[in-house]
């Protein structure tokens, strides 16, 4: 979007087709017929633009709770955090009141560290070298209440680190790959849709990040959640968030902002539970023995923050194989870092004999979970489909090394912090 487009946007005009327009449906002939009434009036570029607008803030709703006074271009939506992880994430600056938000974008992270913050001598710095994102982020600040707090600045993020007054910042660096303009439209759309996992391809890479610790030692860096362990420096924090189970990004904390060298931690959000260690527990702490009457998923988050151990001492669990993650307990506990599920029976797998079982429990609806199978899910899930009533949960293993079936219940037990 060019600076004109965006500025098209916010005339009086643009808002009230916006606002009109605002639950359209977005299949192929409702956009059309909008599209030939809106040309009655608008030229084909500001149709465009109204129309991608629309669809990008339907799209929003998952991510941002304003999203309906927001603006935002594809990419820029796609690597967003959404604003119930900027708002957890932004406690952590509360006692900050100079902070930078370097590579600010459309202003996902700004709208926590400027909206969501009661500290009122807070004032946040957005940096960017776009200046269409950084007028978007103004108004996305807006639309949360925090443009009061805000300001920006159009530069490189290395100058802003040394030049700009501030005592904490943050980094969300670009994890696509740039357009080339020497590259057709075609390889451009495309390269844009690549995701980059390695943190020395992103920009700015991980190693210039954190040189700028020299300059300013109070800082974070989102990362990816597959983030290498072996990446994280002896000093710094590591933090793994997931919203409803679904891992979002990794944070590598330093500084103040850490709360620990060496601290690994998951984060589970909306409700903000929290577990950690700085060494977690030996393989012989966490014993392997026979499947118990529950089992035990745990959250994504605590895998990725290789916390499993450290989860399984704390509620007394064991593990089932010692190369996979599920736990076990021969009595339910609660716990809001696994999901729980009352195990009816086992078997080595068969999808002949998982099937015939089902049909003999009467079983219409399966769940299909699987860790450490080969078992393509999308081709067994139809042939487990059966006309009963009940429901089971079926988690596709290994015992042993041995591929198994787990045939369990949902647990009807709340999961309360243990």
């Amino acid at each position: 979007m060019t600076e004109s487009e965006f500025s098209f946007l916010l005339t009086s005009q643009a808002q009230q087709v916006l606002a009109e327009y605002s639950t359209l449906d977005l299949s192929s002939s409702a956009l059309m017929k909008a599209s030939e009434t809106l040309r009655q009036t608008f030229s084909a570029d500001q149709v465009n633009t109204i129309l991608t607008t629309i669809r990008l803030r339907q799209r929003a709703k998952a991510k941002f709770s304003k999203a309906e006074n927001m603006y935002f271009t594809q990419d820029a939506l796609e690597q967003a955090s959404a604003d119930v992880v900027t708002a957890y994430r932004a406690r952590r600056f509360e006692s900050y009141d100079n902070v930078l938000d370097l590579c600010c974008g459309i202003g996902g992270d700004a709208i926590g560290l400027a909206a969501f913050s009661e500290n009122e001598a807070r004032r946040v710095h957005g940096v960017d070298l776009d200046p269409v994102r950084l007028a978007m982020a103004t108004e996305n600040v807006r639309a949360y209440g925090g443009r009061q707090r805000f300001v920006t600045h159009c530069q490189d993020v290395h100058d802003a680190v040394r030049s700009l007054e501030s005592n904490a910042w943050f980094v969300d660096p670009a994890r696509r790959v740039s357009a080339d303009h020497g590259q057709s439209a075609e390889r451009a759309k495309q390269n844009q849709k690549k995701r980059i996992f390695d943190p020395e391809e992103c920009s700015p890479p991980l190693s210039q990040v954190l040189a700028w610790r020299d300059f300013s030692p109070n800082g974070g860096v989102k990362l990816g959640p597959g983030i290498d362990h072996a990446l994280v420096p002896a000093d710094a924090e590591i933090e793994f968030i997931s919203v409803k189970n679904e891992v979002r990004e990794a944070v590598m904390w330093f500084g103040g902002l850490s709360t620990g060298d060496g601290v690994r931690r998951a984060t589970l959000l909306p409700d903000g539970h929290s577990i950690f260690t700085v060494k977690e527990p030996d393989e012989d702490d966490v014993p392997v023995l026979p499947l118990g009457r529950w089992i035990h998923e745990p959250d994504k988050a605590v895998i990725r923050a290789h916390l499993v151990r450290t989860l399984a001492v704390q509620n007394k669990a064991w593990r089932i194989d010692g190369q996979i993650a599920y736990l076990s307990t021969d009595s339910i506990v609660a716990s809001p870092f696994w999901a729980s599920y009352e195990v009816e029976t086992w078997m080595p797998f068969s999808k002949q004999k998982l099937k015939k079982y089902l049909k003999e429990k009467n079983v219409g609806d399966v769940i299909l979970k699987k860790r450490g199978s080969r078992v393509d899910l999308d081709q067994l899930r139809p042939a487990l489909k059966g006309k009963g009533a009940e429901t089971r949960v079926v988690f596709l293993t290994q015992i042993n090394d041995k591929p198994v079936a787990i045939i369990a219940h949902p647990s009807s037990v709340s999961q309360t912090e243990s």
